[in-house]
């Protein structure tokens, strides 16, 4: 079972920041680790004889719970077994949660959805695309929480790691935005205020009728004013509900946290140029979605306050015409690059780790470990296990002889 998605192809800004910089030394926290997401037991030796160390062991919170605190106990016992079976062989274990696969008994719930500026309701049915909202609903959160200690309860806390980020493909960030809509997802009854249970440390929206400014006319102070009371209260909640994630897991587990940030992310002074443009969907990061998912990783690494959160980027085999990692315009470089150079200026010196998108070759390969390598990755994971023997993409031989440099 899948629980990642290709990372958003974000072209780059059409208007990048030209800022001259140089990325902080990073002290060396070079483990080095190795491991494989969508873990198959059958290839246990294989993969470890690759020099792959870690497996992750996956779960789905809908088959774990049928109804409101009524668990599934055969699966549980099904996946302490698997736990067990990658102990035993070696690996240490990376524990996915599966919170991007919410129950249907929780769906079906009042107030459990994100809603945009136009009433338009977020309800995506493919698995991993989790429409549930708890960003602004605590009722949401408590369940979350109900659901994360029984897993430890009934697997233990024996893991290398867990992943964080519980939102659309388990990443941290709002729904996606569909092409021209320039939805902004804070906008249901809890997040305005019309009903009571917006989640703790959380205001109602400052602007609740907020509109989008509209045709070529000069920005008012008032609609630029408005546009900066929302970002910077919608990018503020989403980074309540990260902060809310590590305290609540931090409870059971005292190991690595991995906190997965999708696609390019916004860089410095792009947000900025979406306000004074009245949040009306014209600047690169609105065009392509980042600023309306909240893809905000400076503002999110900066909050951290945890040294063993780790930003984790699930586009570390970002290429293309508009990467360019040897640049000084911070608009150019890869994810990996960008959240290294966060995370080394951040007083905790936090250690970064990675994942490929999935289908990828071996020269993709070589460039994530290259990668791993350049920028003192604490781990890098291979999407996916079953690609690795299928013929077409990166094999488990190409793995081999890539981890061993």
């Amino acid at each position: 079972m899948s629980t990642t998605t290709p990372a958003v192809s974000t072209p780059a800004p059409t208007s990048p920041v030209t800022t001259p910089v140089t990325t902080p030394p990073v002290s060396v926290q070079n483990t080095k680790m190795y491991g494989v997401v969508g873990s198959q037991l059958s290839r246990l030796k294989t993969d470890y004889a690759a020099g792959i160390r870690i497996r992750s062991l996956e779960l789905a919170w809908d088959a774990a719970e049928t109804g409101d605190d009524q668990w599934n106990t055969e699966y549980f016992a099904t996946k302490k077994a698997e736990l067990a079976a990658d102990i035993a062989a070696g690996y240490k274990v990376d524990l996915n949660l599966g919170i991007q696969y919410p129950p249907q008994w929780l769906l079906a719930q009042p107030d459990t959805h994100f809603v945009d500026q136009h009433g338009t309701v977020y309800n995506n049915t493919q698995p991993g695309t989790n429409p549930l909202n708890p960003v602004f609903s605590q009722a949401v959160r408590n369940q979350q929480a109900a659901y994360i200690h029984h897993v430890f309860e009934a697997l233990g806390s024996n893991f290398a790691s867990v992943r964080l980020g519980f939102g659309y493909y388990g990443e941290i960030g709002y729904p996606p935005v569909a092409p021209g809509a320039n939805s902004y997802w804070g906008f249901d009854a809890v997040a305005t205020g019309q009903r009571p249970g917006l989640a703790h440390g959380l205001t109602p929206n400052p602007v609740p009728n907020w509109q989008a400014v509209t045709g070529e006319s000069a920005v008012t102070p008032d609609e630029q004013l408005r546009a900066r009371q929302l970002a910077t209260w919608y990018l503020g909640a989403l980074g309540n509900y990260q902060d809310w994630q590590i305290q609540t897991v931090r409870r059971d587990f005292a190991g690595r946290l991995l906190m997965l940030y999708p696609s390019f992310g916004m860089r410095p002074g792009q947000a900025e140029q979406a306000i004074q443009d009245g949040l009306r969907g014209r600047t690169s990061p609105e065009i392509n979605g980042e600023l309306q998912r909240g893809f905000d990783f400076a503002g999110l690494v900066n909050r951290l306050q945890d040294p063993k959160v780790s930003p984790y980027t699930t586009w570390l085999d970002a290429d293309g015409t508009f990467v360019d990692d040897s640049s000084s315009n911070i608009s150019m470089w890869s994810p990996v690059h960008y959240l290294a150079y966060l995370s080394a200026q951040h007083p905790l010196n936090l250690q970064v780790w990675g994942e490929n998108t999935g289908a990828n070759s071996r020269a993709d390969l070589e460039r994530c470990a290259q990668r791993a390598k350049q920028y003192h990755l604490g781990g890098m994971f291979w999407a996916f296990n079953e690609q690795l023997y299928d013929g077409r993409h990166a094999s488990i031989d190409d793995v081999s002889q890539v981890v061993a440099y």
